[in-house]
């Protein structure tokens, strides 16, 4: 009895071990195009900002292309953000997501109390 236990406990985490490689290679193939695309993005993005802004607005904003091009860069970052969180909500039990909504509360509350102090 416990050989067949034994055994169907093996395949029970040779089936979790692949499941874990599938995953992690989901998170890389998005985070490469993410990245890919992102980089490509602040690249051009924040190099002809400063162009655009001139061409389009004229000289009344002559730092809205600076402005635009940290934007760019802004945007980048959110983007990886958002792509990994979204694989941590979608890999993640119930328990770590409640606790992780718990921790963002409590931070939001921090942020919120330490912006009011510093107004």
């Amino acid at each position: 009895m416990d050989a067949g236990t034994d055994s169907n406990e093996r395949k029970e985490q040779a089936v979790a071990g692949a499941g874990k490689d599938r995953m992690a290679g989901a998170l890389e193939l998005v985070m490469w195009s993410v990245s890919l695309v992102g980089l490509l993005f602040v690249t051009i993005g924040s190099s002809y900002t400063e162009l655009a802004t001139n061409v389009i607005l004229g000289p009344r904003f002559p730092h809205s292309g600076t402005l635009l091009a940290y934007y760019c860069i802004y945007v980048f970052l959110m983007a990886v953000n958002g792509a990994l969180e979204s694989f941590v909500h979608a890999v993640a039990s119930h328990g770590y997501i409640v606790k992780l909504a718990w921790q963002m509360t409590l931070a939001s509350g921090i942020f919120a109390a330490a912006s009011t102090l510093a107004l």
